[in-house]
């Protein structure tokens, strides 16, 4: 099998569940936030939210569609709330085992959508964390036991994979875990 690029390229259009179109919020309506100032709120506007200024129409598209017969060793997610969605617009990818890793923010923890989704299609999902010496994973487990202390500056992160050996490498301080 083949690996994508190996380099990062460029859709002009967002990743959701279908290809078609979708509203763009570029700021936090409700608060009114300006694009320049949005600290990370721009995002595909849910069906619920009404349209206004400083919302615009984009081209969507799947993972499906734009990696057809690709193999994605390592995937980023970070779309402000819409990862379900980008998943569900990878699940020929995800069926067909031809994304090995997923990197992905979820600010609702392990019982969200999108570890319940990954979980069905066979992915062990940690949480990346960092304490004294460094990166760690954290497992759904220690999350429940309070067995560690998650930083409160730790972002929401996960990774998933069905590769055992990944857990093994991210052990590995600092630019060790990225060495072949």
């Amino acid at each position: 099998r083949r690996s994508a690029a190996a380099s990062p390229f460029m859709r002009e259009a967002g990743a959701s569940t279908a290809i078609g179109t979708a509203a763009f919020a570029l700021f936090d309506v409700a608060g009114g936030l300006p694009f320049e100032a949005n600290n990370g709120v721009a995002h595909i506007a849910e069906a619920t939210e009404e349209a206004a200024d400083g919302m615009l129409t984009i081209r969507t598209t799947t993972l499906d569609a734009v990696l057809p017969d690709s193999v994605v060793d390592l995937l980023k997610i970070d779309v402000e709330g819409h990862e379900h969605q980008v998943l569900l617009g990878a699940q020929s990818l995800l069926e067909e085992d031809r994304i090995r890793t997923i990197v992905f923010e979820d600010h609702e923890g392990f019982s969200s959508d999108v570890v319940a989704l990954l979980r069905a299609q066979g992915y062990d999902v940690r949480r990346l964390s960092s304490d004294a010496s460094g990166l760690c994973l954290r497992t759904e487990s220690d999350d429940e036991e309070g067995t560690t202390a998650i930083p409160a500056t730790d972002p929401p992160s996960y990774v998933a994979t069905r590769a055992p050996h990944v857990w093994t490498r991210l052990a590995s301080p600092g630019w060790e875990s990225l060495q072949n």
